[in-house]
């Protein structure tokens, strides 16, 4: 079964990451992350395992690896602006925090794969939109509590606890 897995680094700095789990090939890691040691600037797309590197994670349902392929297409298609891929290039787009960062791109990779994931545009047609910065992921943890939240059917495994994150109920 196709899969999808996105996890939550507490440790500084927080860090959101992909993991596509294919049926017929070893899984692919995907991430986002400053190029060099600073927030701003040149980013580039990590693609080592953070399988033991996660406090939190969930993982869902994928209809098929050819979802996780397009996805993958359109994540170095959109997210590396055509440059062809290799993992010494660091040619990405810019990253800069909460607007093209970690977040966003783990955001990004979920839609792509078929979930319902909130992002800046949902701002407009919600309910809550006296509190629209209650709809907007500053730490990645958060983006895993809304994409379980708006995906429940989807859930195959989890790890979240938690405590103290209010998620708002999406009217249908």
């Amino acid at each position: 079964m196709a899969d999808l897995k996105i996890i939550a680094e507490l440790t500084p700095p927080p860090h959101n990451a992909c993991r596509l789990g294919f049926d017929d090939r070893a899984p692919l890691w995907l991430g986002f992350q400053p190029a060099y040691d600073m927030s701003f600037g040149a980013g580039r797309i990590e693609t080592r395992s953070r399988e033991h590197e996660h406090h939190h994670f969930v993982r869902f349902e994928v209809e098929s690896d050819e979802v996780l392929a397009r996805a993958r297409h359109m994540v170095f298609r959109e997210w590396k602006a055509g440059a062809h891929y290799s993992k010494d290039d660091i040619s990405a787009q810019s990253y800069i925090p909460f607007v093209r960062d970690c977040i966003t791109f783990a955001r990004d990779v979920a839609q792509a794969c078929g979930l319902r994931a909130p992002a800046w545009d949902d701002v407009l047609d919600s309910a809550w939109h006296d509190h629209w910065l209650s709809r907007i992921d500053f730490l990645p943890q958060e983006l895993l509590v809304r994409l379980y939240h708006y995906n429940e059917d989807r859930v195959l495994e989890s790890n979240l606890l938690s405590p103290g994150v209010s998620v708002p109920k999406k009217e249908p």
